[in-house]
């Protein structure tokens, strides 16, 4: 070990301390100003798998004849997933873009499917940055090819309902007993 003398000991001693109060008290909450709570947060995420789940169910149901493996299209249309905290803002603005595509220009479909895909994209704008510029989205040429088009939705759906679950289920490992608190107070 080198041994440091003079005045650059109480420095080097001066900085350590500094760095270490500072990184104490700088450390990310994971909660954007004006944000969710944790247990507001957690309720989001519920709904957010919930609602991506039914949708995914709803769409299989209506589109029947679609098969449930669409590997091509979640390669060529791959939707990010997320964490819940500030870093989150860009996937989440990314696959708002998504879900909109999914509604856009759909004639033939219930009503049902545009008001879920309100209420998710509600919810998400709950968990990101109000200053996160609006992200787009590839989509299918509209070539008229109405399986690609059913494909990708399918395939944007598959992998939203995916990443609910996954983040979901993440964030309440990652917090458990903030989470039974949480549970507690419904």
């Amino acid at each position: 070990m080198i041994s440091v003398t003079g005045p650059t000991k109480p420095a080097l001693m001066l900085l350590c301390c500094v760095s270490a109060w500072t990184s104490i008290h700088t450390f990310p909450t994971d909660r954007p100003s004006n944000g969710p709570t944790v247990c507001e947060v957690q309720l989001i995420l519920k709904n957010l798998d919930n609602l991506s789940t039914q949708l995914l169910q709803d769409y299989r149901k209506n589109e029947s004849d679609m098969p449930d493996s669409q590997a091509w299209v979640i390669q060529k249309y791959p939707l990010p997933c997320f964490t819940p905290g500030p870093q989150a803002s860009h996937n989440i603005s990314v696959i708002q873009a998504y879900l909109r595509k999914t509604t856009a220009d759909r004639t033939d479909r219930a009503d049902r499917m545009d008001g879920m895909v309100a209420d998710v994209l509600e919810q998400l704008d709950k968990l990101k940055d109000d200053s996160t510029p609006e992200a787009l989205a590839t989509t299918p040429a509209s070539s008229g090819d109405a399986y690609e088009g059913k494909s990708f939705i399918l395939a944007v759906l598959h992998q939203f309902s995916g990443c609910m679950a996954e983040t979901r289920e993440a964030f309440t490992k990652s917090l458990p007993k903030e989470g039974q608190r949480c549970s507690l107070m419904k």
